[in-house]
């Protein structure tokens, strides 16, 4: 026969209870969907985060070694100098030793 009004409503009431439901479940898969989004750009920030560290470590051992191979550079500058310098001493000595020979032959 015709459904009474009773099952009409129990009908109505299913029908809500399945929506319901179905929000329900659109809700926790938002919702967990945003949680795996959340935890993958945590991952994101704390690798380039890790990352950025690494690069300023290495910066600050890259300026290190630029500064002692800039050291290494006046010193081996300064050792050239001194080279020179004792060359020029010797040939001016060299010079001297020639004249004083010069000088005694003439005796």
């Amino acid at each position: 026969g015709m459904p009474s009004d009773d099952d009409k409503a129990l009908e109505g009431l299913l029908e809500k209870i399945k929506k319901v439901d179905h929000e329900i479940n659109e809700h926790i898969d938002l919702k967990s969907r945003a949680e795996k989004n959340i935890t993958f750009l945590k991952l994101k920030q704390a690798l380039s985060d890790s990352l950025k560290r690494d690069i300023d470590e290495l910066t600050e051992k890259l300026k290190k070694l630029l500064a002692e191979i800039a050291e290494m550079k006046l010193h081996m500058n300064e050792m050239r100098q001194e080279e020179i310098t004792k060359d020029n001493k010797i040939s001016q000595q060299m010079a001297l030793i020639q004249s004083l020979e010069i000088e005694l032959r003439e005796l």
